[in-house]
């Protein structure tokens, strides 16, 4: 496989499972070293990076709540840090609330489908 991306830096945000998982590991087979950041699983975002180390790629795992800019401050410090730049930013990260969508909810929705 080509490794197009031998000397780039790549920032994925909710890298430790998932789709995140998966682009970074994408990244880093690549050639990118590749910073796998988390919120709350350290456990998964060490065995991506490891993964990625295995397959002879580079990458660190790095936790940040990129909903509090002082997280995502202090993760691009470190990632700066450990790499000196960043190449590419992937902001895959989300949130996922369960609960039944109410009255308004459903409006707002409604009406953003339409545009």
């Amino acid at each position: 496989m080509e490794r197009s991306l031998i000397g780039k830096v790549a920032l994925v945000t909710g890298a430790s499972r998932g789709m995140g998982k998966r682009i970074a590991e994408d990244l880093a087979q690549h050639g990118a070293k590749v910073v796998v950041n988390y919120a709350n699983s350290p456990g998964k975002a060490e065995e991506v990076v490891a993964g990625i180390v295995q397959r002879g790629g580079e990458a660190i795992a790095i936790r940040a709540d990129i909903s509090q800019v002082a997280e995502v401050e202090r993760l691009f410090r470190e990632t700066l840090e450990a790499y000196g730049r960043v190449d590419i930013l992937v902001n895959n990260a989300g949130i996922m609330i369960t609960k039944p969508l109410s009255p308004d909810d459903r409006r707002r929705l409604r009406q953003a489908i339409r545009y």
